[in-house]
């Protein structure tokens, strides 16, 4: 008995021994595949490159392997990411549309992958003309992914035509809101985004348009963000405040010490952080006097954007300790605890 024991432990142990030597030899070769191709994928870029330097017939060429082969359509995604001045260069030297044909027919490609990278290459180095194959990814492809890298490859295009694509794709919600956003809300975008709110037909998507001014951060959006923070509703007024809060200019202040008698506690509250945002002493004044707003989240607010604007911010909060009004005088004690700790912590 204990002989067939052993027998069966010994058995186990080789066993055991031989998956992790068949385990460690697949690692190994998949660690030389993986260096393989980081080896291949660096020199076809370092060709590529030089052909980019060059032009004439060694670019000639490089265009010509990338419309027979995928691979070395791949090899220029990643490089046209990488230098913004390849894809220019690119879609000047691409002869009768050939590689922009290419990646045309990749976005019809069955595999997702072949259909996201496909559309990414036609973003950058295709005409306006071939925009449309781009779009339809966009809008209508199954895979997220590939809805995803399309909106990418149009946000590092550029230009207007990119940036109203992505505009029907937010109004489409072919995407998240955030992910369309974190895409569209870039300066190139800033003015397409201001002709789009006069749009009537893109009502629907006004505070988005809005959110993604205010990421921009460009002024030229200020006066039509401030345009639908007067005539928009409150999920358009409250993404004004926002917006105008981070493009920061101090020629928002007016806009926006007026949003603080907003009929809607959340407009209100908002507007009062956007304040502290910019620092501008100007609205010292007017956040004093939401220290006593009804509501609790514009008086922390005002409070805290207070403290925010420099020396003068700093009396108003001293002054509110004998206002009449309990919960202004709690709220500034307790901002002005915070501010004195902080300034401790800095001496330290």
């Amino acid at each position: 008995m204990a002989d067939r024991f052993s027998e069966v432990v010994i058995a186990l142990a080789l066993i055991s021994a031989t998956i992790l030597f068949a385990l460690s030899l697949t690692l190994v070769a998949a660690r030389l595949r993986r260096d393989r191709r980081e080896l291949r994928q660096r020199a076809a870029r370092a060709a590529v490159t030089t052909a980019l330097q060059e032009r004439g017939e060694p670019l000639q060429a490089v265009i010509a392997a990338a419309v027979r082969h995928r691979r070395a359509r791949g090899d220029l995604v990643v490089l046209v990411r990488d230098m913004r001045s390849a894809a220019d260069i690119i879609r000047a030297n691409d002869r009768d549309g050939r590689l922009a044909a290419a990646a045309s027919d990749d976005t019809r490609h069955r595999d997702p992958i072949r259909r996201a990278l496909g559309a990414e290459l036609l973003a950058r180095i295709g005409a306006a003309s071939d925009l449309a194959a781009v779009d339809a990814v966009l809008r209508t492809d199954p895979d997220r992914e590939a809805r995803r890298v399309a909106a990418r490859g149009l946000a590092r295009r550029g230009d207007a035509e990119a940036a109203w694509l992505l505009i029907g794709a937010l109004a489409a919600k072919a995407l998240p809101e955030d992910r369309v956003l974190e895409q569209l809300g870039r300066p190139f975008a800033a003015e397409t985004l201001v002709d789009a709110l006069h749009l009537e037909q893109l009502r629907g998507v006004h505070a988005e348009l809005v959110a993604g001014l205010g990421l921009a951060r460009d002024a030229i959006g200020v006066f039509a963000v401030a345009r639908l923070l007067r005539d928009g509703d409150e999920r358009e007024r409250t993404k004004a405040c926002r917006a105008l809060g981070r493009i920061g200019r101090t020629e928002v202040v007016p806009f926006l010490i007026e949003a603080l008698e907003d009929t809607a506690a959340t407009v209100r509250a908002i507007a009062a952080r956007a304040l502290g945002e910019i620092g501008d002493e100007r609205c010292v004044p007017a956040l004093g006097i939401h220290l006593t707003d009804r509501d609790w989240w514009v008086r922390a607010n005002a409070a805290e954007s207070l403290r925010r604007c420099g020396p003068q911010g700093i009396l108003a909060l001293e002054r509110a300790l004998e206002s009449d009004d309990p919960f202004a005088r709690d709220r500034a004690a307790e901002v002005l605890a915070l501010h004195a700790a902080g300034q401790g912590a800095q001496a330290a």
